[in-house]
């Protein structure tokens, strides 16, 4: 019975995490922008579906560690609401993604207001919003962050634009030549260098550290250091001769290079 429930349990995490790669993955490479408005509908449909799965998930996992009644209703909060976020916000791109194909799209015109970047909390530079005006009515549309340079300095677009069952707004192509696309992705990726650097030049300052040590300092394992300690020491170490560097730069334009 054990066998059969874990059986069971692998077949519904695959199934919803392949459902949600592939929808996410789709909504990606089809989907130009699209207005992400709440759909009270969805929200319902993800409940009775994601809630059940949820505590069923959440049981077994409980009953596997003999837990006492509050972790079998801790474990079935955070699995439920775990699966009804994923789950809802798959099922407002699953609602996109079927429209597309099944309802038709028309050629119109977007104007756009303004342009901005959406940033979540700790994780920086999420996507771009694009406020606009269709048919007289003010929309906030959701795209790449290749998006943003290729629509930051327009006024308006011809758009190929269709709306879902649920009501959402859908564009699967902006009449932009090509080359502008290719712009766009260039200064994208231009940014994300410039933004990710110092990633690189930990890496090779972390590098310069390790061969250090292990030509100077032999004796010295990282086990005896640790890895938080050993992290620490290479970013302030880096830090110090970043300092080191900006304050020559302060002395050498104020003192010996003088214009």
């Amino acid at each position: 019975m054990e066998k059969q429930t874990k059986k069971i349990e692998v077949w519904l995490i695959a199934s919803i995490s392949i459902w949600a790669v592939i929808t996410y993955s789709l909504a990606l490479l089809l989907l130009n922008m699209y207005t992400n408005e709440d759909s009270a509908v969805l929200f319902w449909c993800a409940v009775v579906v994601f809630i059940p799965a949820g505590i069923y998930f959440a049981i077994p996992m409980a009953a596997r560690e003999n837990a006492k009644w509050y972790k079998y209703v801790g474990y079935s909060i955070m699995t439920s609401l775990f699966l009804l976020f994923i789950g809802y916000y798959t099922l407002l791109k699953t609602d996109l993604l079927w429209s597309l194909f099944t309802k038709k799209t028309t050629s119109g015109i977007l104007y756009i207001k303004n342009v901005k970047r959406d940033y979540l909390p700790k994780h920086g530079w999420d996507h771009t919003n694009v406020n606009a005006i269709y048919n007289n009515k003010p929309l906030q549309f959701e795209a790449t962050r290749t998006a943003y340079f290729l629509l930051k300095d327009k006024d308006s677009l011809t758009v190929t634009i269709g709306r879902s069952i649920t009501g959402n707004y859908f564009i699967t192509d902006i009449h932009l030549p090509g080359t502008e696309r290719w712009a766009a992705r260039k200064s994208y990726w231009t940014n994300w260098i410039q933004r990710y650097s110092w990633v690189a030049v930990f890496l090779v300052f972390t590098f310069m550290v390790v061969q250090l040590k292990q030509r100077y300092f032999p004796n010295i394992t990282l086990a005896q250091i640790g890895w938080k300690r050993f992290v620490l020491l290479c970013f302030a170490i880096m830090v110090g001769i970043i300092m080191l560097i900006y304050i020559g730069l302060i002395v050498y334009i104020k003192f010996i290079h003088k214009v």
